[in-house]
């Protein structure tokens, strides 16, 4: 694979990961708040945590799946600890440190409660933002280093 390849692989894969968390976020947004008019902040606040971890663990654990099996590297079963490993601390990373911008920011910016439509667009906006963030680098570091065992 060359580079102009891996490259729109990265655009691809970073495309459809935005779609897929901006989708999920929404449902996830539906089934934990419903439709209320108002939305309190302190719970869109909290939200940005598990939000955080699971995009950034599904942005980088399925990328990096694909990218295993695009590029012939065996078996998915042989796919092992490292790239579990890498989601794991995407996830961490992205709950942490772009959760808690969000969390900060939202929590500056609002009062004590917001309407329902500008919640539901900053959840997405944050689906969309996550996975734009943490998607490019999980398939990067997948081309780079095919994942595996813990092999050096």
């Amino acid at each position: 694979m060359n580079s102009d390849q891996h490259r729109s692989l990265v655009y691809r894969e970073t495309a459809v990961s935005v779609g897929i968390n901006m989708a999920l976020s929404g449902l996830f947004f539906l089934l934990i708040f419903g439709v209320a008019d108002r939305i309190f902040v302190r719970d869109l606040v909290i939200d940005f945590l598990p939000q955080g971890l699971a995009i950034g663990f599904m942005a980088t654990l399925i990328p990096g799946l694909i990218v295993h099996r695009r590029l012939g590297h065996g078996a998915l079963r042989s796919v092992g600890l490292r790239l579990f490993v890498r989601a794991l601390l995407s996830a961490l990373v992205a709950a942490l440190l772009l959760g808690g911008a969000a969390a900060l920011l939202l929590a500056m910016l609002t009062g004590e409660t917001i309407a329902f439509l500008p919640a539901l667009a900053i959840k997405l906006l944050f689906g969309a933002i996550a996975a734009l963030l943490v998607t490019p680098g999980a398939v990067r570091a997948a081309l780079r280093r095919p994942v595996g065992a813990l092999d050096a």
